[in-house]
C-alpha cells in the first residue's frame, strides 16, 4: 500500500496515512522486542514512544501481526501471573534476530536511496 494522503497533525507535524509500503510494523516489532520482551498493549505504547507518535498502532493490528510472527517462529510468548491478569509476554528468537538483520539492512539501503533523491545538497 502506498501513501494515500499527507496533512498536517495536530501539533503542526506532518502526518502520513497507509505508509505500510515503506513501513512494515512486524519489522518495528521485532526490533523493540530485540531490546526486551514486552506484552501486547505495552508494545503499542512503546513503539509509539519510539517512534514519537509517527507509528501508533492499534491493539487489533498488533495481535494478527504478532500471531504471524508466532507462526514463522520468528517470535516466542509466555505467560505471567500479574495478580489476577495473565499476561502474555513475547520474546524475539533467533530465527526473528536474523531476519530482523536482514529487512533492517534493506530498510536502511531503501532509506538512503530515498533520501539521495528528495534532499539534494545546494
Amino acid at each position: 500500500m502506498f501513501i494515500s494522503s499527507v496533512g498536517m497533525d495536530g501539533n503542526g507535524g506532518i502526518m502520513a496515512k497507509n505508509t505500510s509500503y515503506l513501513l512494515k510494523l512486524d519489522v518495528i516489532i521485532l526490533g523493540i522486542l530485540y531490546e526486551k520482551d514486552y506484552y501486547g498493549y505495552e508494545m503499542t505504547k512503546v513503539i509509539s514512544d519510539k517512534t514519537k507518535g509517527f507509528v501508533t498502532p492499534k491493539i487489533g493490528n498488533l495481535y494478527p501481526i504478532l500471531h504471524e510472527l508466532l507462526q514463522l517462529k520468528y517470535i516466542s510468548s509466555y505467560e505471567v501471573k500479574n495478580g489476577t491478569k495473565i499476561r502474555v509476554y513475547y520474546h524475539i528468537e533467533e530465527k526473528g534476530r536474523m531476519y530482523l538483520k536482514i529487512k533492517g539492512k534493506q530498510y536502511i539501503e531503501l532509506f538512503e536511496v530515498i533520501k539521495s533523491i528528495i534532499l539534494k545538497e545546494d
